[in-house]
């Protein structure tokens, strides 16, 4: 446009107006900025280097272009490289930058600058500046009236001349133009300089506040895609230039678009072997905890406590192992073993037991020791002592019930055998305090001994308290009790029931029956039950309990 002779504005409606026009214009102008030897500015790109297109090397001046290299973890990182004058010279690169902290350094930078506040400053300076540009849109306009009477001057000299005079009319026609490329010319700046002054209203004033309180939001939104980040960045920032110092230390020079310059200087950025190194306030916590844990220990105190490897992750008995010995830390085992502690081996030959007793006494608490690794591998403390039976004897019975007695040392104290006490036991005639670890029952040592009547009770069954004994019955009637069992299984007196022996029970006031009624009773069981008069009751009547299926103890019929 700069070589245009005549711009009249929507002189005639056209496809575009004239702000788009303006706009495309930008547009093209800024992409082909990024061709040629001397680009300075590239169009956004999808790619995650937020400074694409806008960073210059501070050594050379020349554009620093993008590479991409990926991590472990398969994400992309970023780097700055100045290399053109290195292919083109078969030099090395002049430098290349990785974009980790400058990137976040730089958007801190926009959202920090970017705030209500200093919007509301920058309002008030452009209202200062807006009444300078109202004084100087009258100093133009001024100029333009000067332009305009001077070219309508000229314009009346060139219609007052005599036709007839060419020289003089030449000379007036030639002036006149001129005046009138001055006005044109003049108008042109005018109006140029009345669009670039334009002050805000007040809508517009509010939206540029509202977006400055939206902006952050909007920066840091995960959905906002990398090449609006980047427009947005064009607006506020014209470059930036990155030195790297001799430490590592990069310096990064911002200049933004409204002239203002700041400066950055951001440490050396960590090498992979340092972002994934253990903290050494890590290392010496858990140099401290090898003293009294073994590594599952540790690694589930350290887990608990919210604390990570070099690599983030939680710890684990391996990778505690593999950093213990790296950094040259001793084991928990090696720790105890340098304060004198024996194995499993060195402490069985000392007590000549096997190791398999050994474990088994340390088990039952018997004999001390140290657990050094989750497999349950143990040292144990020097000049300990063998136990004894009583102690190992106690040592297997569950705690709180060392005073109890076993059945064999129960019936000892009662003069009873110990399978009377189980007898006992089953007829509840004494009660169970507690059970050993192998099952074995467990008395109170005031256990008295049962009385003979309690006995005969708890073998009879409910309901026959009264009932007498075959033998008890004889002795009534002055009969053996071979003839009580005789009339039993002639059905000739009745029975009761059993009790817990087996023995059969019989009501007390039974009569003996007479000679005739046994003859009868014999010789209907010798002819067959069909021949008998007389009726077989049952050996157990209805109504009866069956005997109990114990073992019997000694006991008179």
């Amino acid at each position: 446009m700069t070589d245009w002779i005549v711009l009249i504005r929507d002189h005639h409606p056209g496809y575009l107006t004239w702000a788009q026009y303006e706009r495309n214009q930008a547009v093209l102008s800024a992409t082909a900025a990024s061709r040629g030897e001397d680009r300075t500015a590239g169009p956004a790109r999808e790619g995650c280097a937020l400074l694409q297109g806008v960073v210059i090397c501070g050594r050379c001046g020349r554009r620093m272009s993008v590479g991409y290299h990926t991590l472990a973890d398969r994400t992309r990182v970023p780097a700055y490289h100045c290399q053109r004058a290195g292919i083109q010279n078969a030099r090395p690169a002049c430098q290349a930058i990785t974009s980790a902290g400058i990137d976040a350094a730089i958007s801190a930078l926009i959202c920090d600058t970017l705030t209500p506040l200093a919007l509301q400053t920058a309002m008030a300076v452009t209202a200062e500046l807006a009444a300078d540009a109202r004084k100087a849109d009258t100093v133009r306009a001024a100029h333009v009236q000067r332009a305009q009477n001077a070219a309508d001057t000229a314009g009346r000299r060139y219609l007052a001349v005599d036709p007839a005079n060419r020289l003089v009319a030449g000379n007036l026609e030639a002036d006149w133009n001129t005046r009138l490329r001055e006005l044109a010319q003049a108008r042109d700046d005018y109006a140029r300089a009345r669009d670039a002054d334009a002050a805000l209203d007040e809508q517009q004033q509010a939206r540029v506040l509202a977006l400055a309180e939206d902006f952050p939001a909007l920066w840091n939104d995960p959905a906002t895609p990398m090449r609006e980040r980047k427009r947005l960045l064009r607006l506020l920032i014209t470059d930036v230039t990155l030195t790297r110092a001799d430490d590592g230390a990069t310096r990064c020079q911002i200049r933004f678009t409204g002239g203002q310059h700041h400066t950055l200087t951001l440490p050396r950025p960590l090498t992979a072997a340092e972002q994934h190194t253990t903290a050494p306030a890590t290392i010496e916590l858990i140099d401290q905890l090898l003293n009294d844990h073994p590594f599952d220990k540790i690694a589930t105190i350290l887990n608990s406590r919210g604390i990570t490897g070099g690599w983030g992750r939680a710890f684990t008995v391996q990778n505690l192992a593999a950093l213990c010995h790296a950094r040259g830390l001793s084991t928990h085992a090696s720790r105890l073993r340098s304060a004198g502690m024996l194995t499993v081996g060195e402490i069985a030959a000392d007590l000549k037991v096997t190791p398999q007793t050994i474990g088994r006494w340390r088990r039952r608490g018997l004999i001390t020791g140290r657990r050094t690794d989750g497999r349950g591998e143990c040292l144990f403390h020097p000049g300990q002592q063998r136990p004894g039976p009583a102690e190992q004897t106690a040592a297997r019975r569950p705690a709180g019930t060392q005073h109890l007695l076993t059945s064999r040392q129960l019936a000892a104290s009662l003069g009873v055998t110990a399978s009377t006490i189980l007898r006992w036991t089953q007829l509840g005639l004494v009660t169970i305090a507690a059970t050993g670890n192998h099952g074995f029952n467990l008395y109170q040592p005031s256990q008295p001994h049962p009385t003979r009547d309690q006995i005969t009770a708890a073998c009879r069954p409910p309901g026959t308290a009264d009932a007498i004994t075959g033998g008890q019955l004889a002795a009534r009637h002055g009969v053996s009790r071979s003839a009580v069992y005789k009339w039993h299984q002639l059905g000739l007196i009745r029975s009761l029931g059993t009790d817990g022996t087996g023995r059969n029970l019989y009501l007390p006031g039974q009569r003996p029956p007479s000679p005739e009624q046994i003859r009868t009773a014999r010789a209907a069981r010798h002819h067959g039950p069909g021949n008998c008069q007389t009726p077989m009751p049952l050996s157990v009547p209805q109504g009866t309990t069956h005997p109990i299926a114990t073992p019997g103890i000694g006991s008179s019929a």
